[in-house]
């Protein structure tokens, strides 16, 4: 017997978090009847509905590594009629028939990792901000670094989160890679973070990609291209 939210996780479709909200709000249906009781328990040849599509647990278990080109939008669809990164991997026969989605965000205008799975449980852990788990960008930017702004960085710097409230991010690892470019490390993900950070410094950031994610790496991938690897590769 497995609980009905880790089911639904188990069939990739979303966290176990998500798994319940759809519970609550009465999407999901067990053998014809609306189910609503997050601790339901499904066995075997229980079927379980959302939305009028039945779905199944997916044995294996899928992950691709992903360098999402600029313009490309990180999310499974987009009502703007976008590129989305499910429309880079769309059409390859390994991949045919898995309900994948993406690992957090990645802002359009930014380039560079991100994951797709449809292990809804590894979703939550690495994107959940408890993980804290560290992600590491490079940045250009449109003037000379000053030495001491990166020692500003490391120790944090007061942005505008988009509700309006001032934020001080957390400490974090920086380091200049050239006359104009940074290394920076956060393991925290506000919304288009390190941007505001360097413009708080005074800085316009002309190009950010993300190359490391936890223990996956962007690699040698170019623009565009994926990889599908184990999870031990990834040591996730």
């Amino acid at each position: 017997m497995t609980r009905i939210n880790k089911f639904i996780a188990n069939c990739g479709v979303c966290s176990r978090r998500h798994a319940e909200e759809l519970i609550v709000s009465g999407r999901v249906f067990v053998n014809g009847e609306v189910c609503r009781e997050l601790s339901t328990q499904i066995g075997e040849g229980d079927r379980v509905f959302i939305d009028g599509a039945e779905i199944k647990p997916q044995a294996q278990k899928v992950f691709v590594l992903l360098n999402k080109p600029v313009g490309v939008v990180s999310t499974a669809s987009d009502e703007r009629g976008r590129k989305t990164v499910l429309d880079l991997i769309a059409g390859d026969a390994r991949l045919s028939g898995l309900r994948l989605y993406p690992v957090g965000r990645l802002d359009a205008d930014s380039d560079g990792l991100i994951i797709l799975t449809n292990d809804g449980e590894f979703a939550k852990k690495i994107s959940h901000p408890s993980s804290n788990t560290p992600k590491t960008y490079r940045a250009k930017v449109d003037d000379p670094i000053n030495d001491g702004d990166i020692k500003i960085l490391a120790g944090g710097v007061d942005i505008l989160l988009s509700g309006g409230e001032i934020y001080k991010t957390k400490p974090c690892a920086a380091r200049k890679i050239g006359k104009r470019e940074l290394e920076i490390t956060i393991c925290e993900g506000k919304n288009r973070q390190i941007r505001k950070m360097l413009a708080k410094l005074g800085y316009h950031v002309e190009s950010l990609t993300r190359i490391k994610e936890g223990d996956f790496e962007l690699g040698d991938l170019k623009s565009g291209e994926y990889k599908i690897i184990s999870r031990a590769e990834g040591n996730a």
